[in-house]
């Protein structure tokens, strides 16, 4: 009973001839239970009695003359077993063996082996050295619930016919790893590494996952050179689903002139551009769930509990108005060197014009990129003078940056409370998806928090994810979604006048 998939569990009662066989239950240890005495047990296993005074009763009894009994043995390997695998790697490895399961055999083994082993190398620590703190808490969940949004995508695809093989691969490992750039803080252009602020590593993260993976020694700590090697195929356009899971990244001939700018202001190739190098992946297919999937995670990732907001808003606020306060003082720094420095270094003392006090909030302006290059050079081949006031305009403009991205991040905090959980449905003998957002209920909170225009936001920011994607997905295979809170899907089921919030009616 503690190990269903290796033993079958029959009964045969007294003279009949029917043998029974007993379903298989998810019997196994109770973890924080165990968790709470694993001490305890350590030290009566090394002969101290005296701790058995505080141990549970369920757990005493499986104590034979000071040691764990056979059953007591068992239920301890399972939760050592569970002390070692993170959720993600668990369930990550649980995805893999039900979206594959149909796989012809000759081929599933490698496409397990290859995926179960970036996840065995990976797993949680992808996010390992986050240069961004206040995505950490987010990610933790993130990979996860990612998953959980495939696994309801795929298993509506009963016949195994809209995603084939080589398509369900790349798209999991995809989900995996298209945020693993966040863990860089320097964006490489032409042999060039450019260091970047906290921002500018969300805005190009994308371009940073592919540069994890194409470094050999960086992508073997994910276990990517394993699967770059069987097949370069696949490998490939995993690449391109990391590369265009952000709705910057242009997508087909609408997206023509829109184009992507970066710090180099080279233009990138749209996707449509790239799709016939692929053998057996409609990549345009995958990178569109790639964006609805990535688009769904608008669920809360944290306790939920009113007074751990206020508090974590708080907390917020004063973090904020601490940097708020760095980040003035270096930019009067700055304006002060600018007024002590000699004649002949004008270019740098332009600096002022791309930092702005937005209502008491100081941040910089988008064209600042261009400076913050010029500064940049001048910090390799100026003088003395002028790598001083390249080197606090960079600091100030750093700490104006931190400081913008934690004023920004009590909203996006408060957001992810707001929404309990997103769920995909598929109508029978329908080509619709109806992605329907749950408000948190909780003690309240959506009451609280979620008013007309966060409620707009969310609805913006999931529904964005779609429209980039929409017409290709109707065009080539007619598949259309609706999003819907919970109430009007409700209504909508129970054949009452009914209106998603995308597409509207």
């Amino acid at each position: 009973m503690l190990y269903p998939e290796k033993v079958t569990i029959c009964y045969l009662y007294e003279s009949s001839l029917e043998i029974i066989e007993i379903p298989k239950y998810p019997i196994g240890v109770d973890y924080h239970k165990w968790e709470k005495n694993v001490v305890r047990l350590k030290m009566i296993d090394k002969g101290e009695e005296d701790f058995k005074k505080n141990l549970a009763p369920e757990i005493e009894n499986l104590i034979k003359n000071g040691h764990l009994d056979t059953l007591g043995k068992q239920l301890q390997d399972k939760y050592e077993s569970e002390s070692k695998d993170a959720r993600l790697e668990v369930y990550s490895k649980e995805i893999i063996n039900i979206l594959l399961k149909d796989t012809p055999k000759d081929n599933l083994s490698y496409y397990r082996e290859k995926l179960e082993g970036m996840i065995t190398k990976a797993g949680v620590h992808i996010w390992t050295g986050d240069k961004i703190p206040e995505m950490v808490e987010h990610a933790r969940r993130h990979h996860h619930n990612l998953l959980k949004f495939a696994e309801q995508f795929f298993t509506f695809d009963k016949d195994k016919k809209f995603f084939n093989i080589n398509e369900r691969f790349c798209l999991i490992a995809g989900i995996l790893l298209h945020d693993c750039g966040h863990s860089l803080n320097f964006i490489k252009i032409k042999n060039e590494e450019i260091p970047l602020f906290p921002n500018e590593i969300r805005d190009f993260h994308h371009f940073l996952s592919v540069q994890r993976l194409n470094n050999d020694k960086m992508a073997d700590d994910l276990g990517w050179i394993e699967i770059k090697k069987f097949n370069l195929n696949l490998s490939e356009a995993i690449l391109e689903v990391c590369l265009n899971h952000r709705r910057r990244m242009p997508f087909d001939k609408d997206d023509n002139e829109k184009g992507v700018k970066y710090l180099s202001n080279e233009r990138e190739l749209k996707l449509e551009d790239k799709k016939e190098k692929f053998i057996d992946i409609d990549i345009m297919k995958i990178v569109a769930f790639m964006r609805i999937i990535d688009g769904c995670d608008n669920q809360v990732g944290r306790a939920g509990k009113k007074n751990e907001i206020t508090i974590a808003c708080n907390l917020i606020d004063k973090d904020y108005e601490i940097l708020k306060n760095k980040a003035k003082d270096a930019f009067e720094a700055y304006k002060h060197c600018c007024i002590l420095a000699h004649e002949g270094n004008d270019e740098l003392k332009k600096g002022c014009i791309y930092i702005e006090n937005d209502n008491g909030n100081i941040k910089l302006k988008k064209e600042y990129i261009n400076f913050k290059k010029i500064c940049l050079e001048k910090l390799k081949n100026g003088s003395d003078i002028e790598k001083t006031l390249a080197t606090v305009w960079l600091t100030a403009a750093e700490f104006i940056d931190i400081a913008s991205m934690r004023f920004s991040h009590k909203d996006h905090y408060i957001k992810h409370q707001c929404v309990k959980e997103v769920l995909i449905y598929h109508p029978k003998d329908s080509l619709e998806f109806d992605i329907v957002l749950y408000p948190n209920n909780e003690e309240g909170i959506a009451d609280v928090y979620l008013n007309e225009s966060r409620k707009k936001l969310i609805e913006k920011e999931v529904s964005d994810e779609y429209k980039e994607v929409e017409k290709y997905l109707y065009n080539t295979y007619k598949i259309k979604l609706r999003y819907w809170w919970e109430k009007e899907y409700n209504k909508f089921i129970n054949n009452e006048k009914s209106s998603p919030f995308y597409p509207l009616k």
